[in-house]
């Protein structure tokens, strides 16, 4: 079965993070120890992890121009590209070193960090494009609900309208963002999703559970 745009795009996106984190393991490796592998994580991440946000940003503008087009939206739109931000690599390393307890670890919290971050960047593009776009009625979550954090959010099939509600995301997450155009294109996206969602959403973990209650208090 072919893949819908949604699920490309956010598979796109989640291969943009998988190829940064090569790269940072390739980093890693070429350092002869600890200590000039985290100096060189100071000095070059940030290039890493600015060079694949700006890819996964150009990608979310192609994929929203593209599904505004299939959605048959009227008027002319430019999909919002903001000036990359301060992406809070080192703040990422300080923390990662303060809390792993071993090489591995201190790894996987790097890898982490840095898939979140290049997904923001494409969440970022649809998001803000959505609200600013007069002919779009919002965002939408998607992804396949992996923890019942995201779970929770996706089967709640919202459309999200108001700029003060934050893309909620975690470590390691792979959902995306749709924007919302018309009833027909919005239900279309949360029969892909929703399902699915829901299929996988049974492994809780009580982190899961304290992420949701989070986001509850913050956003509803």
């Amino acid at each position: 079965m072919a893949l819908s745009r949604h699920e490309r795009f956010r598979r796109e996106v989640r291969d943009l993070g998988i190829e940064a984190t090569k790269d940072v393991e390739i980093l890693w490796r070429s350092m002869r120890d600890a200590r000039g592998a985290k100096g060189a994580l100071f000095d070059l991440l940030p290039e890493i992890v600015a060079a694949y946000h700006g890819a996964a940003a150009a990608a979310a503008a192609d994929y929203y121009d593209d599904t505004r087009e299939e959605a048959g939206a009227r008027g002319r739109f430019t999909p919002i590209l903001m000036d990359p931000p301060d992406l809070g690599t080192n703040e990422l390393v300080r923390w990662a070193l303060a809390t792993a307890a071993d090489g591995e670890s201190f790894q996987s919290l790097i890898a982490g960090g840095v898939t979140k971050r290049i997904a923001n960047g494409a969440r970022d593009v649809v998001t803000r494009s959505s609200l600013a776009d007069p002919s779009a009625k919002g965002w939408m979550r998607t992804g396949a609900g992996n923890c019942d954090f995201c779970a929770m959010l996706i089967t709640r099939g919202a459309v999200y309208t108001e700029a003060t509600v934050d893309f909620a995301s975690h470590d390691h997450c792979n959902c995306g963002a749709a924007p919302a155009f018309n009833p027909s294109q919005i239900q279309a996206v949360k029969s892909e999703f929703v399902p699915s969602a829901r299929r996988k959403g049974r492994t809780t973990r009580e982190k899961d559970r304290a992420r949701v209650q989070e986001w509850i208090a913050d956003n509803l």
